[in-house]
């Protein structure tokens, strides 16, 4: 059967038409057929508005997208994320995986850290470390408890400057003004005052560094010569030290002498006793050697 120009013609333009369908729908979808992936985990509390097909950034670069969403079957407060990111990129164990956007009206993705250049590479299906970041609706609630609080800061300040106490604070201000006037030569005179104590002050300083400079030499040897005594003193007390213990020795090895010595002194002075007390009693006995008789009595 044979075709007409024409036909060719439209049959080429439908062909083309639907490769070049087929192209657009690849690209705009983001599909890679020709790729190799890796697959992460990661787990938040808050997901930050993030979908199904997400970007993921590593370093601010886009890499790859998130695959699948779900709720941590282990923890239901946690959404777990799997990402799915081109093979050749180098996620470190210390990379971490944040919830951001760039700039404020920017949408939101997954960051993943670049890591320590000396880091391992986490291997593929492992969990990334989760970073926290609060997000502006986060944000929102504290920052007008702020605004809620500057806001009555300002009127207790409008308050406090209001009409009432603006004349209060002109009367004091006018009071302290006549103070200070009638008050104005005392005030003079403390200042003088003051002056010439702090230049007596510095002629005193000056007389004291003049009094070390001029005695420097002499406080030198003064110092000098109370260290040469220190260290006289010190050896005395060595030789005290080696005294007392020679004598604590003396006292060791010669106490049962001394103890001997003792006895005999006790012994010979409780003769030295006795003896003076015979005496006393019989003195006769340092001339004669038997007692005297006995002398008759007259009746």
């Amino acid at each position: 059967m044979d075709y007409r120009p024409q036909e060719i013609k439209a049959g080429l333009m439908v062909v083309v038409s639907a490769i070049l369908l087929i192209a657009f729908l690849i690209a705009v979808s983001g599909l890679k057929l020709f790729k190799k992936t890796n697959e992460y985990t990661v787990r938040y509390d808050y997901t930050g508005g993030l979908e199904v097909g997400s970007t993921v950034r590593f370093g601010g670069m886009e890499v790859g997208v998130i695959k699948d969403m779900h709720i941590y079957p282990k923890d239901n407060s946690l959404i777990e994320f799997v990402l799915e990111i081109d093979d050749s990129i180098p996620v470190k164990t210390n990379s971490e995986a944040m919830v951001t956007s760039i700039g404020l009206m920017g949408e939101q993705h997954i960051n993943i850290t670049t890591g320590h250049p000396d880091s391992a590479l986490l291997p593929p299906g492992s969990l990334l470390r989760a970073k926290e970041v609060p997000s502006l609706s986060q944000l929102a609630e504290p920052m007008a408890e702020i605004a809620t609080q500057v806001n009555e800061t300002l009127t207790e300040i409008r308050a406090l400057f209001g009409s009432d106490n603006q004349k209060q604070i002109a009367s004091i201000f006018v009071n302290l003004n006549d103070l200070l006037e009638k008050n104005q030569e005392s005030i003079a005179t403390m200042m003088e005052n003051t002056n010439k104590a702090i230049q007596d002050l510095n002629s005193l300083t000056d007389k004291v560094d003049d009094l070390l400079l001029n005695n420097e030499s002499n406080i030198s040897n003064s110092m000098q010569h109370l260290e040469e005594t220190l260290q006289q003193t010190k050896n005395l007390m060595k030789h005290v030290d080696r005294m007392i213990v020679d004598l604590d020795n003396v006292v060791l090895t010669k106490g049962t002498n001394f103890n001997e010595i003792m006895d005999n002194l006790q012994r010979t002075t409780g003769n030295l006793e006795e003896f003076s007390r015979s005496i006393k009693d019989r003195p006769w006995q340092l001339i004669r050697k038997s007692a005297p008789a006995d002398r008759d009595i007259e009746k």
